[in-house]
């Protein structure tokens, strides 16, 4: 039913699963409605900016009153964190990104020009929660003044970020091939890793030091992700190829 995200659940990482299902069901109904009203002659969804807007501004107050309306730590670390209503907006943002890119392409081919500043600014936007969590004015925990709007800031800076590095281009070096082998990954690595960080736990009952701790979880998790990829997700996707073909 996808509701970890509201619920408990065993293993608590899944609240972002759930965040996606929901969107990609929204997303479904929504679009057929959405084409069945849209104006003649005018490109698909041409308010696709509106609706991010409005998306992010609402979750955005959502989240400001989330957190001072209910002062509880619990309460607020687990829903600011992880419920749609209050995160959806980043999604809504990826598909702004992805319509931009299919329905405006001189505006993507500029954006993509300028991808050193978006990497940088990409970059910037993304730190703020390393350099700055102890910090008086900017803290990162539920009840510090940045935390409503640190979610609206990553999804800008992870966004920035993206398109910063699909205009840098691949490249064809090792480190870039060893990126893309663990991004064709990443998806199941990031399902089995806590599973596998509770084994581990479980396993060396606190026998082994941090630095060798964390390096076995690193490979066993890439590992066990690629074992769950080649498995299930690659003839998952050869499968839909096949039967809805592009």
């Amino acid at each position: 039913l996808f509701i970890s995200n509201y619920a408990d659940s065993a293993w608590d990482h899944l609240w972002s699963l759930s965040v996606e299902e929901h969107f990609y069901v929204l997303l479904a109904v929504a679009l057929p409605v959405w084409a069945k009203f849209a104006t003649p002659g005018r490109r698909p969804f041409a308010q696709m900016p509106v609706v991010a807007l409005v998306v992010a501004v609402a979750c955005l107050i959502g989240r400001i009153l989330t957190v001072r309306g209910n002062p509880g730590y619990v309460y607020e670390s687990v829903i600011i964190r992880s419920a749609t209503h209050l995160r959806i907006d980043s999604l809504v943002f990826g598909a702004l990104l992805a319509w931009i890119a299919q329905n405006h392409r001189d505006l993507w081919v500029r954006l993509l020009s300028y991808w050193p500043v978006l990497i940088a600014v990409g970059v910037m936007l993304l730190l703020p929660p390393f350099l700055l969590e102890h910090h008086d004015d900017f803290r990162f925990h539920p009840g510090g003044h940045y935390y409503p709007l640190g979610y609206t800031v990553y999804a800008a800076g992870a966004g920035a970020l993206l398109v910063g590095l699909v205009g840098a281009g691949p490249g064809g070096g090792r480190v870039s091939r060893v990126v893309a082998l663990f991004g064709q990954r990443s998806y199941a690595i990031y399902l089995v890793h806590y599973p596998v960080a509770r084994l581990l736990e479980w396993a060396l009952a606190g026998n082994l030091a941090w630095f060798p701790s964390v390096l076995l979880y690193v490979i066993v998790a890439t590992a066990t992700g690629s074992v769950v990829t080649w498995a299930i997700e690659a003839p998952a996707l050869r499968l839909r190829e096949r039967v809805y073909p592009r």
